[in-house]
């Protein structure tokens, strides 16, 4: 997915949780300027499952090729999808230290988003339906944001160690405030879009403002079109 046919200023690349990232930036008027391309099939190690390796590894050297091909500078890379806690071991990181490296060699600010947030529970079970109550509310303690919230700067500290000009950012504020954590608003409209838990439109929005009070303080190079 694209906004332009011109070279991209920002590259979102994962499995389909990048791919959730895009609707909530290209919609974003502060990023108007920028150019964004979202690649959303395979994990950015292009290490999948097998039946997708095959079209991983292709997906991996296409993008290699693009990058090394492309008329003007990638500026920023986006990196989507990432594995929570019992997901990634040693040589995952290797491997996703290798790709980060590969992007940083070509010039791009590579910008790690945490793992989104996602309920033991459907989706569906917090909506009521003709004669069927809901089951859940969709409102859960903070303390899960906090273990996660952890789990992540586990995982930023083990990729600084390789790259330590990365940067990362915690998406989870569109589930969470000080109180509590929700799956929907206080007015029901839905967060996730479908049983795998992908963003609704929505969110992907609130996500993208949440990014853009992110970039302002901490990576303002991002909303100038220049370098």
């Amino acid at each position: 997915m694209t906004n332009s046919n011109k070279t991209p200023d920002v590259v979102i690349l994962g499995n389909s949780y990048a791919n959730q990232i895009y609707p909530g930036l290209v919609q974003n008027g502060a990023f108007d300027d920028l150019t964004f391309l979202s690649i959303g099939i395979c994990d950015p190690t292009w290490q999948e499952h097998p039946e997708l390796l095959m079209q991983c590894k292709l997906q991996q050297q296409h993008i290699y090729d693009f990058f090394l091909s492309a008329d003007e500078p990638i500026r920023f890379v986006i990196l989507g999808g990432m594995p929570v806690k019992g997901q990634w071991d040693d040589e995952y990181l290797v491997k996703l230290g290798r790709s980060i490296s590969f992007f940083e060699r070509q010039g791009a600010k590579v910008i790690v988003f945490s793992p989104h947030l996602i309920p033991a529970y459907g989706i569906s079970s917090c909506y009521a339906r003709p004669l069927i109550p809901a089951t859940q509310d969709c409102i859960e303690s903070t303390e899960i944001r906090d273990i996660a919230a952890q789990d992540f700067r586990n995982f930023s500290e083990r990729i600084r160690q390789s790259n330590p000009e990365v940067l990362f950012f915690d998406q989870n504020s569109v589930f969470c405030d000080s109180d509590e954590c929700r799956f929907k608003t206080e007015d029901g409209i839905p967060l996730y879009r479908d049983e795998n838990f992908h963003f609704s439109e929505f969110a992907s929005i609130e996500v993208g403002r949440n990014f853009q009070t992110w970039v302002i303080s901490s990576l303002p190079e991002l909303l100038s079109k220049g370098n």
